[in-house]
This record gives C-alpha cells, sequence and structure tokens, in this order.
C-alpha cells in the first residue's frame, strides 16, 4: 500500500500551499477530495473528425490539473483545421495534429502530463488497452463503426465512463455511458450526519477518560461541573442507567426518561442552567442509538462486483471494511467530534482520543488490504476517505438508452411537438440528435443519405418536417465545425466529465428523477410516463406539504416560549416532524407505483414544460423534508 508522506496535502498548518493558490476557486467548489481525484484521473480522447471539440474538452480538464491526458488522432493538420482549431497555427502544416495539441494544451498546465499516439485502429487500441487503464474515455465523432463497437464493449466490460461527442455546423451534442453499477464514496452528507460517538460501544480509552473527568462529579466545583464535555456526561449517565436497568436506552420512552435523568443532573449558575448538561440532553436522541448499517452500505457489502470491478480500488477498500464490520459488527470509527462545552486542553484529549481511534482502524483495514493481490497500489488517502464516509457510502445503477427507447420517445416527442405548436412551447430537439446519430460514421453526407439512415433507426421520423430540414443542414455543413459552438460544447463536456469523475449524479432532469425514484423503491418497465397523472400527483404533494409547512410554524411559535423553559420535549416534537417526510415519500412511491405503466403522454421538458419542471421541484422538497426540519432543529438551539 501506497502512503501519503509524500503526497502534497491540501491543508497545510503553514497556510495555502503554492497548488492551494492556484486551484483556490475550484476547491471551493469541490473540495479537496474532489482536487485529488481530478489529479489522479487519466483520461484518453479519440479525436477524429475535425477534432476541434475534442480538444476543447481537454482544454478545460487540463487548466483545473487533470493529472494525465492521451491523444489518439491519427490526421496530421491541414488548412481547414487552422480556421477552427485554436491550439494549432501555420507551424503544425504537415504534423501530427495529436503532437501539436498535446504540446500546446501542456503549456496552459504543467501539472498535467499529456502524451500522442497517431495510430487509431482496433488493433492499436486492444494493444493500449492491455498496458493502460484510463479513468475515462472520450470518442468524438464520426469514427468507423468497428473503433465504436471496440470501445463501447472494451467500456462497458471495464466498467469505464464513455462520453461520445458530435459537434457538426450550428449543432452538438453529447451523451454519456456508464457502468451498470457506480458507487460513490463522498456523498456529502451533513456535518451531523457524519459523527459516530460510539457512546454505546466505547473502547478502553475512552471509557477511561470519562470516568477520569466524572468519578467525583458531585464534588467537582461549578467551573469543573459546567466544563465537562457532554460526551463523558452521557457516558457517565448511560453506565449509571445500565446498572439500574440492565440495558440501554433504545425505545423512544426510555430515551425521553434517560433525558430526564441527564437534565436532572444539571446546576443552576447564575441564574441559568448549565450548558454542557443542555448539549447532552438534546444530543440524546441523534446519538443513543444501537449501531447498525444502512440500507446503501448494506447493499454495498452484498454486492458481488466481477473480475474486472474486483480489481479497482473501491471495490478493494470496500472488501477490507466488509471484513472489519464482520469482525466488530461497527464501522470504522469516523473520527469527527463536534464543538462542545469544554476546557480547551479536555476538549483537545478528547479529540485525540477520537482522531487516535480512526486511524487505528484505518491501520487494521490497511493491513487487510496489503493481503489482497491488488492492495499495494491503493493509496492510503482513498481508505481514509472510505473510513470516513463509510456510512453513506452508496451504489447508484446507471441507465443507458436502447434502441427501443429511442423509438418510444421518437413517437412521444413528435405527438408533442404538434400541442407544442399550438401551445407556443418549444419544439423537440430529438430531429438534431437523430441527424447527428446518422452521421456518427461518415464526415460528409447528403441530406437524402442521412434522411434514409434516420429512417432505418426511426421509421417514422422520415417523413416528419423538422427532421427534413435539419438534415439538410446537416449536410451543408460538409462534416466542418464552428469553434465557437465546439468551445461552447467542449465546457460543457468537460463539467460532465469532473460530475462523473467523483461519481455523481447526473443531473438532466428525467434521468435524475428515474434514479431518484430508483432509489425509493419505485421500478419502471419504461421511461414513458403520464403528465396528467403526475401532475395531479404534484398537487396533492403539494397539498401535503403546506400542511408540514403549517406544523413546523406552530412548533417554532411553540419553540419561542418553551426553549426559555428550557422544554424536555421540544427536539423530540422536531424529530417527529423530520420523520414526516417519510410517509410523504412513501404516498408518492406507492402512487407512482399505480402510474408506472401509464403510456398517454411523456414526462419531459418538451410538454407541458411548466408542469414537468413544478412537479420536479416539488418531488426534490419531498425527499428534502428530513433535512430541511434537521436544519430548522440547528437553529432553533440557536434562539
Amino acid at each position: 500500500m501506497k502512503g501519503d508522506s509524500d503526497t502534497e496535502t491540501f491543508l497545510s498548518r503553514q497556510g495555502p500551499s503554492e497548488r492551494e493558490k492556484k486551484y483556490d476557486r475550484q476547491l471551493r467548489l469541490w473540495a479537496a477530495d474532489g482536487q485529488e481525484a481530478l489529479e489522479r484521473a487519466d483520461v484518453l480522447l479519440i479525436n477524429s473528425g475535425s477534432g476541434v471539440v475534442g480538444v476543447e474538452t481537454l482544454k478545460n480538464l487540463v487548466l483545473p490539473g487533470v493529472g494525465k491526458f492521451t491523444i489518439i488522432d491519427k490526421n496530421r493538420v491541414c488548412e481547414s483545421d487552422l480556421g477552427a482549431n485554436f491550439f494549432l497555427d501555420e507551424g503544425c502544416l504537415g504534423k501530427s495534429r495529436a503532437e501539436c495539441c498535446v504540446d500546446f494544451l501542456q503549456e496552459l498546465n504543467q501539472d498535467a502530463r499529456g502524451e500522442f499516439h497517431s495510430t487509431l485502429d482496433v488493433p492499436y487500441l486492444e494493444s493500449l488497452f492491455k498496458r493502460r487503464h484510463f479513468s475515462f474515455i472520450l470518442c468524438t465523432f464520426p469514427v468507423q463503426a468497428e473503433i465504436l463497437y471496440f470501445i463501447k464493449n472494451y467500456t462497458n466490460s471495464s466498467r469505464i465512463p464513455l462520453i461520445l461527442i458530435h459537434s457538426l455546423g450550428f449543432y452538438s451534442y453529447f451523451r454519456s455511458l456508464l457502468p451498470v453499477t457506480i458507487p460513490i464514496v463522498n456523498t456529502h452528507p451533513e456535518a451531523e450526519a457524519n459523527i459516530d460517538l460510539r457512546l454505546l460501544n466505547p473502547w478502553k480509552e475512552l471509557s477511561d477518560f470519562s470516568q477520569s473527568l466524572t468519578k467525583d462529579i458531585n464534588q467537582l466545583n461549578d467551573h469543573q461541573h459546567g466544563h465537562i464535555p457532554y460526551v463523558a456526561l452521557l457516558l457517565h449517565f448511560l453506565v449509571e442507567w445500565k446498572k439500574s436497568y440492565g440495558s440501554w436506552p433504545n425505545s423512544y420512552s426510555e430515551k425521553m426518561e434517560f433525558r430526564k435523568i441527564v437534565a436532572a443532573g444539571a446546576r443552576i449558575n447564575a441564574g441559568a442552567r448549565e450548558e454542557n448538561f443542555d448539549e447532552a440532553v438534546a444530543a440524546v436522541m441523534r446519538n443513543i442509538k444501537i449501531p447498525s448499517l444502512s440500507a446503501f452500505t448494506q447493499k454495498v457489502f452484498e454486492y458481488r462486483p466481477n473480475d474486472s470491478e474486483a480489481k479497482s480500488n473501491f471495490w478493494i477498500i470496500a472488501d477490507a471494511v466488509k471484513q472489519f464490520y464482520m469482525k466488530y459488527k461497527l464501522l470504522p470509527l469516523p473520527g469527527s467530534l463536534p464543538d462542545m462545552k469544554a476546557e480547551s486542553s479536555v476538549y483537545v484529549q478528547l479529540q485525540n482520543i477520537y482522531k487516535r481511534k480512526a486511524r487505528k482502524d484505518v491501520a487494521e483495514i490497511c493491513d487487510i488490504i496489503l493481503k489482497h493481490p491488488y492492495g499495494k497500489n491503493v493509496q492510503k488517502t482513498e481508505v481514509e476517505s472510505f473510513c470516513k464516509n463509510a456510512a453513506h457510502i452508496k451504489l447508484i445503477h446507471a441507465f443507458n438508452d436502447t434502441m427501443d427507447n429511442l423509438k418510444l420517445v421518437a413517437k412521444t416527442e413528435f405527438k408533442n411537438d404538434e400541442i407544442s405548436i399550438i401551445t407556443s412551447q418549444p419544439l423537440s430537439l430529438l430531429p438534431i440528435y437523430l441527424a447527428l446519430r446518422a452521421t456518427s460514421h461518415v464526415s460528409t453526407a447528403t441530406a437524402d443519405y442521412i434522411i434514409a439512415a434516420i429512417k432505418d433507426e426511426v421509421p417514422e421520423a422520415g417523413s416528419n418536417e423538422r427532421v427534413q430540414k435539419v438534415s439538410q443542414e446537416v449536410a451543408r455543413a460538409k462534416g466542418g465545425e464552428l469553434h465557437n459552438i465546439s468551445s461552447l460544447t467542449g465546457g460543457m463536456v468537460a463539467q460532465e466529465q469532473l460530475d462523473k469523475n467523483n461519481w455523481r449524479r447526473d443531473d438532466d432532469q428525467l434521468r435524475s428523477a428515474k434514479v431518484l425514484l430508483e432509489e425509493m423503491g419505485v421500478e419502471f418497465s419504461n421511461d414513458v410516463f403520464a403528465i396528467a397523472d403526475f401532475w395531479a400527483l404534484g398537487i396533492l404533494i403539494n397539498a401535503s406539504i403546506s400542511t408540514l409547512a403549517s406544523k413546523t410554524k406552530e412548533i417554532a411559535i411553540e419553540a419561542t416560549y418553551e426553549i426559555n423553559n428550557t422544554s424536555m420535549d421540544l427536539f423530540a416534537m422536531l424529530d417527529e416532524l423530520n420523520g414526516i417526510g417519510v410517509p410523504l415519500a412513501h404516498l408518492f412511491v406507492e402512487k407512482v407505483r399505480t402510474k408506472k405503466h401509464a403510456v398517454s403522454g411523456n414526462w419531459s421538458s418538451s410538454s407541458k414544460n411548466y408542469e414537468s419542471q413544478s412537479l420536479l421541484r416539488l418531488l426534490c422538497v419531498v425527499t428534502k423534508i428530513g433535512q430541511k426540519s434537521m436544519r430548522f432543529k440547528r437553529s432553533l438551539k440557536n434562539i
């Protein structure tokens, strides 16, 4: 296993490093983990055609600091390249286009390492893929059919994301083909969700330290008594509880009774209760719980990766963490400690106790990883990140279009266009996609050729007037790219790749909604939805949310009065509020299940856009109700 002693950290105690200064703005966007993932990335561009959009995409990856990039392009620079590709000049004429582009791209950022290959055929790619394992593959159209077929098969079997890009004249599109299963380590949970105080499973060092602070708790002076960290207080009262009842407080009523016992131990100083005891009371519901795996983590542990997946660092670490869990029935300790009332020296000691335990767990998992045949290639920083987020890791199941879906979507989109013309709504962009798709393997084509190719895939599209007009425009471009169109497209593709490099969810509305629903337990036989049914459901959800808002307001009004009297029930009420979102979501799921076979319309942005947009926003609100109520809960603590 590779250690991290030589790795430049983004959190230097001596102030910002040169790298931090260089990448300051993007670090604010995707943090140190995202930057490290980008710098570890090894991107391959298979460039063909005019070759502009692929280079523009790489430009937007090289500037933020991609680790390695490779360009495969068999073409040599000609006069037509100079007018569209701003990375080429007259001195490049007759030279390898891949070599010239690599040289100029590296000038943008010396941290990025580039290489080029001027041979593009299946045997050469096969040889290259045996020697190199790329993080991402970009492929620009037009490209030979046999090469595209080989690349798709390779990326699918190797679980490597593939992005297909086509820019032609005023039109362009790109498409992401993702592995069937996408593991996500850093799901960006709220800070509180990543805290595990291990109160029901304290290790010896933590127990001993807690006992040293609370051994003679009633004999302590007011200053000492008011500065015992709430972790030590809870551990002390938990021991007393177990002596009396023989088990830990587990049910809601038991926890409420336990809170009263903790609150009764507080003293009144200067007319106010001790803050550390208030913190202890507030932490009971959140931190005193029997350890268990989340459904997402359980799915990761139950998943059986294929031979190719099993060699990846994620699954090597996941297997080691699973072995750790099977041994201790606990996940590795994240090691983070929230702020609390305590003397600085005591808090630092307690913080170090948690950090030492977290490092010990990481070290044990590293020892397990070293026994794996490919474990020596795993970075220690990857293990630390995985252990910190182990309670929240998840698998996302990707959705890749098929030809059957294309025919179904085309039929629906053309039907919706008839309504959109009457209602002055935007028309579908599907004709552009179909025309560009028809030229995926040829650099130039006539309008008749494009229309014939579209008919072969989607028969009913051949007679569509807009398809014919778009086909004529694509034919008029004669395989050429416009730099401004390709530059804009390259920026969007780079952003898509940055998202996928960090295994974040696709932002396409239809796809995101489908993934979101599938995570809630809904299975779809196809992607056709009934707009009217979903819109009616949206109204129902909206009414439910209004009721929830009213209840929140009532609790807030009561809280303003009760907070001054340190109400024991306040946060219990808020926990109940937090649970309201769950039945709402379940209600949504049940109604979706009854509509999932409906085929009367398509839930897309091309028809009744205002309805589908509003519904999607409602869906997002429902799924985030729990998070919002927890934020509300924290804000009340500061009243």
